[in-house]
């Protein structure tokens, strides 16, 4: 079914269902909703995660003020950390305490410095703090001005002024029509582009074009993983228009952010880069558009997505070919075929893939192969050799690698001339009106791309929303990763961790051959120092003759906020972070260092160890996580009092031959205290206090003192109560595993 096909039934539905039910009650139930999705926030180690900024980009050679204004275990949040490291941010402090000379940080309150030299283009930005460093939101840095108007009118009659060639800075209002006015003094024609999807906002943005005698000139909106954009192909005479903007389903609240710019030019002035350059990340972002072969990338990165079009206009005219071939092309309207000829000899194997879905444009193409008979008087008789599809599907259930795109081998049966015929079976209009693909035939080219990304740690995969890192000293975090195979090729695939820094350490695992996705663990000694760092994963096939680097993929959103599905896309890169501040109080282990062999058919037990500390005392339950085909374990509990036990494996005789990288999910409760060191500090002040109190000289200052000591009581007190400790359930991986299924 085609994309944009299959996203606007989902929101005719919730159409419908919003149609029945009165406005005034919208926003209640749509908080129900939200409730009904939401994750227990103790259910997990507390990680920060990141929802929204106050601001989602800027103009460059600028600064402005930004705060961290949703999310959860937002706990003293003191940096940004910016892809790009040339856009800073610096803490903003207020004046110290009475008493004191240390001015006071507004923890989530920054001042953004973006360089006048960086290039303009979509970065990324996480927040650090006491829980970690959060999950990426993205930041848009641009040429042109920046505004955030102090409210929004929702009123038609006296709109909000939208100056041309203006990012203007909004967020959606629930159950409410933003207006604004775009003022033309001559004939013009008008680009619209509202930005939200691709700031990561919920928002899928609505617009309705309204001239000054109340006439409709263009109502457009965006999709799920898309944005709006209108161009208006003749100019508009001069006057006053109206933009009423809105999210689809009228929802709204700072996750629902928007810029929307409007102009002349018709030339969209976001960075269009195919390659991440400089910590920008790619046009095409959305998880499907990771698995790029490197064959592909150069020629993209040269033509793709350019303002001049270079591609061959649609025609109906067949196009010949020489192979190996590759091209950059336009999709015809009204589902008609764009046809290309080539010859090819008996016995030859040909790869035919399309490029388009994972290019960010919505379309669902499909491949027809067909030989070509000539006839002496009458037209060639064509013969169906092969027909493709979707080129790739597969999923954990929580990051769906998913793409439209067609693409397959086929074996020429005979001397012939062959005929491929690209069509796009997506013929809405709605989001796009020239869509564009890349076209590739030759021999084939095995190999494969890996795509990695960091699971939110719950036994529930529906329950995934966006996650940072956090490791504790002596803890462990999984990164999932997926290996897209492309034309034909099968094997094993070594996955190593490399670049660690100090104190960290990651094995090296293998995905099999039957398997799609394995997990490496990311583990923190017991004395790791403090750190922050990207890290990056690379695959080899077993022979040593392909490498891949890891895409790096992070959840956008989970599911709520009436949409019934978890959005993910690229992300610059993954990271990690110690705090040497937090012990992990359980961790479990394989006691074993050694490959365990098992024969088909037969059941083998690997020791399974707990070291416990203060606050890790309660009964753990360890499950299997993603075996492969044929490999089981059964739930293994070790009581409270056991630091020990033994999970069996079973293995089917139908199991594949190899070597398998094992992993267990241990879920248990600990105790721990959220942030003590905040205690610390505010009590070395009210001593500070205390002692001046008692200093002779500062008698003449006696009642500002004592005024004084009450509010750092008070402020001893709230630390005391923040930091209480508190009793939460947590999902922890254990190390690999090694097992090596051989035949009886």
């Amino acid at each position: 079914m085609a994309q944009s096909h299959r996203q606007s039934v989902a929101l005719v539905n919730n159409t419908k269902i919003f149609a029945s039910i009165p406005s005034r009650l919208i926003i209640g139930l749509m908080i129900l909703l939200a409730q009904f999705n939401a994750v227990d926030a103790v259910a997990q180690v507390e990680v920060t995660q990141l929802f929204a900024l106050s601001r989602t980009g800027g103009q460059r050679g600028t600064a402005f003020e930004v705060s961290t204004a949703l999310g959860n275990h937002l706990t003293e949040i003191d940096s940004l950390v910016f892809s790009n490291p040339l856009i800073t941010a610096e803490l903003v402090t207020s004046d110290p305490r009475p008493f004191s000379e240390d001015r006071v940080p507004q923890f989530g309150q920054f001042r953004v410095n973006i360089p006048a030299e960086i290039e303009p283009g979509r970065y990324e930005v996480r927040a650090s703090g006491r829980n970690g460093l959060s999950n990426p939101r993205s930041f848009l840095v641009t040429a042109q001005t920046h505004q955030t108007p102090a409210s929004l009118s929702h009123d038609e009659q006296s709109p909000t002024e939208l100056p041309l060639n203006t990012f203007l800075h909004a967020d959606a209002t629930a159950a409410a029509i933003d207006f604004f006015r775009v003022q033309l003094d001559q004939p013009s024609r008008l680009h619209v582009e509202i930005v939200a999807q691709r700031l990561d906002s919920r928002m899928i943005p609505s617009c309705k074009i309204v001239d000054s005698n109340g006439t409709v000139i263009k109502s457009f909106r965006g999709a799920d993983g898309f944005d709006a954009t209108w161009k208006s192909n003749d100019p508009l005479p001069a006057g006053q228009y109206t933009l009423e903007v809105s999210d689809f389903i009228y929802r709204g609240g700072v996750d629902y952010h928007y810029q929307i710019f409007a102009s002349f030019d018709s030339a969209i002035p976001i960075n269009r880069s195919v390659k991440p350059s400089e910590g920008r990340l790619p046009v095409a972002w959305e998880s499907r558009s990771v698995s790029m072969a490197d064959f592909q990338e150069k020629a993209i990165a040269d033509i793709v997505l350019s303002e001049s079009d270079p591609s061959t206009p649609p025609t109906d005219a067949i196009e010949s070919v020489s192979l190996p071939y590759f091209g950059f092309h336009t999709f015809s309207d009204f589902s008609k075929d764009r046809s290309f000829e080539f010859d090819a000899q008996q016995g030859q194997v040909i790869a035919v893939d399309v490029i388009a879905d994972r290019l960010g444009d919505p379309t669902d193409g499909r491949i027809l192969v067909q030989r070509i008979e000539p006839q002496e008087s009458n037209s060639p008789t064509l013969h169906d050799i092969a027909n493709f599809d979707d080129s790739q599907g597969i999923s954990d259930g929580a990051l769906n690698l998913i793409s439209n795109d067609p693409s397959g081998l086929f074996t020429a049966p005979e001397n012939a001339r062959y005929r491929v015929s690209i069509r796009d079976l997506d013929v809405g209009s709605t989001l796009q009106t020239q869509k564009q693909f890349v076209l590739r035939i030759g021999p084939p080219q095995p190999s494969f791309d890996l795509v990695a990304y960091r699971p939110h740690a719950h036994s529930d995969l529906n329950q995934s929303q966006p996650t940072g890192t956090r490791l504790f000293r002596g803890s462990k975090e999984i990164i999932r990763l997926f290996a897209i195979r492309r034309d034909g090729w099968s094997g094993a695939i070594r996955v190593s961790c490399e670049g660690l820094p100090e104190g960290i350490s990651a094995p090296e695992i293998t995905i099999a051959a039957n398997q799609s996705f394995a997990q490496i663990p990311i583990i923190a000694s017991d004395q790791a120092p403090q750190t922050l760092s990207p890290i990056q994963l690379v695959g080899r096939s077993e022979d040593g003759t392909i490498e891949r680097q890891a895409s790096a993929v992070v959840v956008q959103w989970g599911k709520g906020g009436g949409r019934d599905f978890i959005q993910t896309r690229q992300t610059d890169s993954l990271w990690v972070k110690v705090s040497e501040n937090d012990q992990i109080p359980i961790s479990a282990s394989f006691d074993t260092a050694e490959i365990v062999e098992v024969k088909k058919g037969e059941a083998v037990k690997i020791p399974l160890r707990l070291q416990r500390q203060e606050g890790g005392k309660a009964a753990c339950v360890a499950r299997a996580r993603h075996f492969p085909p044929g490999i089981k374990a059964a739930d293994l509990t070790i009581p409270a009092e056991n630091n020990e036990g033994e999970i069996e494996i079973k293995t089917e005789p139908a199991a594949a031959t190899g070597t398998y990288s094992l992993w267990l999910q241990v879920e248990t409760k600990i105790k721990i205290q959220p942030n003590p060191d905040s205690v610390q500090r505010v009590q070395a002040y009210r001593d500070h206090l205390g002692k001046l109190l008692e200093a002779p000289e500062q008698q003449e200052q006696l009642e500002p003192l004592k005024a004084a000591v009450t509010e750092a009581d008070k402020l001893v007190e709230a630390a005391k109560n923040a930091s209480k400790e508190k009793e939460i359930t947590v999902f922890l991986p254990t190390n690999i595993a090694t097992l090596r299924v051989i035949d009886p």
